[in-house]
C-alpha cells in the first residue's frame, strides 16, 4: 500500500512509514513549489567542479526575480524515542539548522562561482547568476524550545559573509504560505 504523488513533471509513490523522512519532505517541497516554478525547479542538482560532480542543495528553483536554494531538514519521528527530552530534541534541530546554513553556503560559493550545474541526468541548468540568491533552510517542524538568539546571530553572520538572503521556515509555514 502507498500513496502517489502526481505533478507537472514528476509523479511517485511514497510510504508514511519510509525511514527516509528526509526523502519525504524533499518530495512534498518539490510538489509544493512545482507548480510555482514549474519548469525551473531542480531535484538535487549537481554541481560540476572538474572531474568531481557532487549534490548542490536538495532544491533548486529559478526565477526572474531570483534564485532559490532549499536545504530540507526532516527531524527524525519514526526512529526517535518517544521519551527524548523537549532541550534535546530542540538541540537536534539547532544542529540540522547550522548543517543546513554550512551546506547552503557551499552551494551558494559554487553558484557564485560561476561552477556549471547540472541536473540528475546530466542536462545543464541555466541560471541567472546576477539575481539575489535566496538560501532557505526548510525544516520538517520547527521548535519554541530553539535558542533562537544564537540562529538568528549565525543567520545574519551568514548572510552577511555569503551576500545572499537567508530564511528558516517550517513545512508548515511553506504550506500556508502556497495556500
Amino acid at each position: 500500500f502507498g500513496l502517489y504523488t502526481v505533478g507537472l513533471r514528476e509523479a511517485g509513490r511514497f510510504s508514511l512509514a519510509d525511514k527516509d523522512e528526509g526523502g519525504g519532505l524533499e518530495q512534498s517541497v518539490w510538489h509544493l513549489l512545482e507548480s510555482l516554478f514549474q519548469h525551473r525547479i531542480y531535484r538535487s542538482p549537481q554541481v560540476v567542479n572538474g572531474n568531481k560532480v557532487r549534490e548542490l542543495t536538495d532544491v533548486l528553483a529559478a526565477s526572474d526575480y531570483g534564485i532559490f536554494l532549499i536545504e530540507s531538514k526532516a527531524m527524525a519521528v519514526l526512529n526517535t524515542s518517544k521519551e527524548q527530552i523537549t532541550s534535546r530534541r530542540a538541540k537536534n534541530i539547532e544542529s540540522q539548522i547550522r548543517k543546513a546554513l554550512r551546506q547552503l553556503v557551499g552551494a551558494i560559493k559554487s553558484v557564485q562561482q560561476g561552477l556549471q550545474i547540472v541536473t540528475q541526468d546530466g542536462q545543464e541548468i541555466e541560471i541567472n547568476r546576477e539575481l539575489l540568491p535566496h538560501a532557505i533552510v526548510l525544516l520538517s517542524e520547527m521548535h519554541s524550545a530553539i535558542d533562537f538568539n544564537s540562529i538568528t546571530a549565525e543567520l545574519f553572520k551568514t548572510q552577511i559573509e555569503s551576500r545572499a538572503m537567508f530564511h528558516i521556515v517550517d513545512l508548515r509555514e511553506l504550506y500556508f504560505t502556497r495556500s
